[in-house]
């Protein structure tokens, strides 16, 4: 392995949980949010690994302020070659190269790691990823619920009596034909966003770790980095329970077309969910979705009140 492109972590400490965020200069702010929130509810010592481009080195003003308060905690910044390299290929039809952070974390880090999307608030003690069973599997994380709805919708148009829920469906199998170009399995379809890897066990498949750096076939996804995951890993991926990684918009889990019979699996991700993700169009900071969750958008209004939340800790650290 080059380690000139690769730069190579120190294993973690005794305890420790490490947790990797991937980030460009534009989602620093929403990272900052989601360490806090990781840190409040954490009980055990957390290394907390941000990868990103050299740009956002700067960045992190209020996370690097509050750490000091969080006794057990670290921070490092990671600025891989190999991403600056990328960047240099970037234009503005592809994602940003930060977004592949987590195509890197075996390649540079050792053990168990947690990986976070900036777009995620932590609601409970993450120190129960140290000891979680992933049954032989290389990775864990949940199944992608927007995509879920919609594959359930194209398949039970004919429970849907008003025309407005039928057009929906039809909105829904159309926006899965490009998914099943890429020879993704969608009943199984995994969000890439909240993920555990166990990176020496990655390190033994040459070819999934080879792979994982192969951005131009990733450039032919929808998702880009998450279907190129769902197909790299889609016989090593432990299925985590939604409550791990549930989207705010979970309270589509109530209705159609999600049965009856089906709805209680999703009762723990609605009322009380591990981590929650604002993965989608609707997001709880900028002003044009401010009106939009304040309308009665649970999860909406809890990230508000947990960037507050950070305020106040860095206005008490200064």
């Amino acid at each position: 392995m080059d380690n000139s492109l690769f730069p190579q972590l120190d294993p973690a400490r005794s305890g420790e949980l490490q947790v990797v965020f991937a980030t460009d200069l534009g989602y620093a702010s929403r990272v900052e949010v989601a360490a806090h929130s990781l840190l409040q509810n954490t009980t055990c010592p957390v290394r907390i690994v941000i990868i990103g481009t050299p740009e956002v080195a700067g960045a992190f003003a209020r996370l690097k302020r509050i750490l000091p308060h969080f006794k057990k905690a670290r921070l490092e910044m990671v600025f891989p070659a190999f991403l600056r390299q990328a960047a240099k290929d970037h234009d503005h039809h592809f994602l940003p190269p930060a977004a592949f952070g987590r195509m890197l974390v075996p390649h540079m880090m050792t053990d168990r790691v947690l990986y976070l999307d900036g777009d995620t608030l932590v609601r409970h003690d993450m120190a129960e990823v140290l000891d979680l069973d992933l049954g032989g599997n290389l990775t864990a994380a949940a199944l992608d619920l927007i995509v879920m709805r919609n594959v359930l919708r194209a398949k039970r148009t004919d429970i849907f009596k008003k025309k407005r829920h039928r057009d929906a469906a039809r909105r829904a199998e159309r926006s899965l034909r490009g998914f099943l170009e890429t020879g993704c399995n969608l009943d199984r379809y995994f969000n890439s966003g909240v993920m555990i890897l166990d990176c020496d066990a990655i390190k033994q498949h040459a070819e999934i770790m080879r792979e994982m750096l192969n951005f131009q076939r990733a450039r032919d996804f929808i998702t880009f980095d998450q279907d190129l995951i769902n197909l790299l890993f889609a016989d090593h991926m432990a299925e985590l329970d939604a409550a791990w990684n549930t989207w705010s918009g979970v309270g589509v889990t109530k209705w159609a077309p999600f049965l009856e019979s089906e709805r209680d699996a999703f009762a723990k991700a609605r009322s009380d969910p591990k981590i929650v993700h604002y993965y989608g169009q609707t997001k709880p900071w900028g002003r044009w979705n401010y009106r939009h969750f304040t309308r009665g958008y649970r999860w909406h209004r809890v990230y508000r009140q947990s960037e507050a939340a950070l305020d106040r800790l860095v206005d008490q650290m200064l």
